[in-house]
């Protein structure tokens, strides 16, 4: 494997591995792009950063290019740069590996098509299961579907309300991500 260098204006230190480069951030954090992606950034003057996401604790890759007379650095994200993706779309990390900028990792989609690739359920869902919920005493059960909700049911037992939404993420081709 070859050494940590600085190349161009980039200012962070870059190790070019057989198909992928690493790009080094502060704390120890690294991140991966695609050699093909390079040429994206390689033109770029300034500095890569982590950037902790509040809501999600989830920690993207920032860009802060130096701007023109002295105004303040304008700041991207990483898989932004690299998908080229319009404002009106986002771009999905399928691995949840928000340090993983791969071209095999990223798709620019729609945000209800993202949001069908979460993790696990909500933070405030007390079951536990993405899809279901307590509701009278039952767990009800539901998918949501370019985004319609789409109600299965409201069940006595916990695993019966999961196999349930399971089964309709399946049936729909949605991941099968329920908890």
């Amino acid at each position: 494997m070859s050494e940590w260098l600085t190349t161009g204006e980039i200012k962070n230190p870059i190790k070019f591995c057989d198909d992928v480069i690493l790009i080094q951030l502060g704390d120890n954090l690294v991140t991966k792009i695609s050699r093909s992606s390079f040429e994206k950034i390689e033109h770029l003057s300034g500095r890569f950063y982590e950037h902790r996401c509040a809501d999600t604790g989830s920690c993207y890759v920032r860009f802060a290019h130096s701007q023109k007379g002295g105004k303040k650095a304008k700041q991207s994200q990483l898989h932004r740069l690299i998908t080229d993706a319009p404002k009106n779309k986002v771009v999905d990390h399928l691995n949840h590996d928000t340090l993983d900028n791969t071209n095999q990792n990223l798709r620019v989609c729609e945000p209800y098509v993202n949001s069908q690739n979460l993790k696990g359920p909500n933070a405030k869902n007390k079951t536990g299961v993405r899809g279901v919920y307590h509701y009278k005493g039952k767990y009800a059960a539901r998918v949501q579907l370019k985004r319609k909700r789409i109600f299965l049911g409201y069940f006595d037992r916990l695993e019966d309300a999961k196999r349930a939404v399971e089964e309709e993420r399946e049936k729909w081709g949605m991941e099968r991500r329920s908890s």
